[in-house]
């Protein structure tokens, strides 16, 4: 996409901290960056051993960097498969299901690699508020180059953390917080702000979300609060968004998880830093685009279609379009 956000300084409050970025009066679209230079092997599809669904989880390994080429399919239990779109030969999403627990429902698990695809934060109708660059839906102009799209975090007033993006703050971002930051070229990371990354003029969003669920690749969740579960309890449907040590994003959302067995998919999954994102049946949902107009959701119990994403949310939302 044209023209890189430039423009005057603004003023941003960060738990208390006054820190200096750029914005833009006219809030121009964001830039397309320089076609990744990758190697033109696709991803691999790894297979793991048969596991009995009465085992206590499904043994799923991260996929490696590269490899001869991956076949496309139904995304199953325990095997990486591409779903996404081929981008200068390497598939854009790998999927996979996994059980958390013995004889648990199955939890749908996507690595996003983010050579070949950018992230965008979407502001909801509702929330937010106000006004935003990017907002609703993915206009019919973008859908060309969509591969995916799915929840953000919390209602912005229950998140404990902050929401910006353009150069403004519509939530006040807090330091020491899970954070979705999103850069101007589209690249993403999760990490805490104010020590894994700080707000800069490179900084095109922000999502905050509660504190971290996994650290330095080990299980963080015990202690912490993780939302209120629809009749109560700690299992249901939850989702989390982590990177791994290549920099890739790993999403995991799916039913009967706890925030501990939420973080162990994470992990096995490859992630060293991971966010919750939100919970509970209906606001568990990720959507890919193998063409466009043509979307199927990552587990068919998911409460939306994919067509939420492109007719309108009132909620925020992140979107994965081809670089």
């Amino acid at each position: 996409m044209a023209n890189p956000r430039r423009g005057h300084a603004a003023a941003v409050s960060l738990a208390g901290a006054s820190l200096l970025v750029a914005c833009s009066a006219s809030s121009p679209t964001r830039p397309s960056p320089p076609t990744p230079t990758r190697p033109s092997d696709t991803m691999a599809v790894v297979t793991t051993s048969s596991v009995p669904t009465t085992s206590t989880t499904t043994v799923v390994t991260a996929p490696p960097s590269t490899s001869p080429a991956a076949v496309a399919g139904p995304v199953v239990e325990g095997r990486w498969v591409p779903l996404g779109p081929v981008v200068h030969g390497v598939p854009s999403l790998l999927a996979t299901l996994v059980r958390p627990g013995a004889g648990g429902p199955l939890v749908g698990v996507v690595r996003i690699d983010t050579a070949v695809t950018r992230l965008v934060l979407y502001a909801g109708t509702a929330e937010p508020g106000g006004t935003w660059p990017d907002q609703g839906s993915v206009a019919p102009a973008g859908r060309a180059g969509l591969v995916a799209a799915f929840n953000s975090g919390f209602h912005t007033w229950a998140s404990n953390g902050g929401w910006y993006d353009d150069g403004r703050v519509a939530v006040p971002l807090r330091a020491g917080q899970a954070s979705l930051l999103i850069r101007t070229d589209g690249s993403a990371t999760v990490g805490m702000l104010g020590r894994d990354f700080s707000l800069g003029p490179d900084v095109a969003s922000i999502r905050q979300n509660l504190g971290l669920l996994v650290d330095r690749g080990a299980n963080v969740s015990a202690g912490g609060y993780w939302g209120a579960v629809l009749h109560g309890g700690t299992s249901t449907w939850r989702s989390g968004l982590g990177v791994d040590a290549a920099g890739n994003l790993v999403y995991a959302g799916g039913p009967g998880l706890d925030p501990g067995s939420l973080a162990d998919v994470l992990i096995r999954a490859g992630a060293v830093r991971a966010m919750e994102l939100d919970i509970n049946p209906q606001w568990v949902a990720f959507s890919y685009y193998p063409s466009p107009g043509d979307g199927a959701d990552l587990l068919p119990s998911m409460h939306y279609g994919p067509d939420r994403w492109l007719s309108g949310s009132t909620r925020d939302f992140l979107a994965v379009f081809v670089r």
